[in-house]
């Protein structure tokens, strides 16, 4: 059974976030660093931390953390951006990315935020058809990424 939960940035949460994170990135296999990903890691409670932002681990019957899925603010009031959305190989196709992305879509609309974004990639297709499916459309770039296969999708909230 897997449980989703909100941290609360303890000690012990950031290092799970850290661990989930750098999975992510791993998988990604590319090199994060125009995101300032290894200043993020640092920064983790600032960056994505209550009221406006929130991150949801995703635990499996033994703790240990299979998914997570993260919420930050953008300077456009009532704006968000969804981040670091991952479901571990051990968790894909059971549905666990849909119920990380609908419980922080859930959060947003909760916080005030009328409408979300998130950048991805063409190759991810996986998670471009689950965008598609939650409603998320095609927008103009919002955010840096030099990646020639950035894909810019936003969801109105409301």
């Amino acid at each position: 059974m897997i449980t989703l939960r909100q941290t609360d940035f303890s000690a012990a949460d950031l290092d799970q976030i850290r661990f989930i994170f750098q999975e992510y990135a791993d998988a990604l296999g590319i090199n994060l660093s125009f995101q300032n990903f290894e200043q993020e890691l640092q920064t983790l409670a600032q960056v994505y931390g209550p009221p406006r932002g929130c991150v949801l681990l995703a635990e499996d019957k033994h703790q240990r953390v299979v998914g997570c899925v993260a919420v930050k603010p953008l300077k456009e009031a009532g704006v968000c951006e969804m981040k670091r959305l991952y479901v571990s190989p051990s968790q894909r196709n059971t549905g666990l990315g849909r119920q990380l992305a609908e419980a922080i879509i859930t959060f947003a609309r909760e916080a005030g935020y009328t409408t979300m974004k998130l950048d991805s990639l063409q190759s991810l297709t996986a998670a471009l058809r689950l965008y598609e499916q939650l409603g998320f459309v095609t927008t103009a770039p919002y955010v840096y990424n030099p990646l020639p296969e950035a894909v810019y999708l936003e969801k109105s909230l409301r």
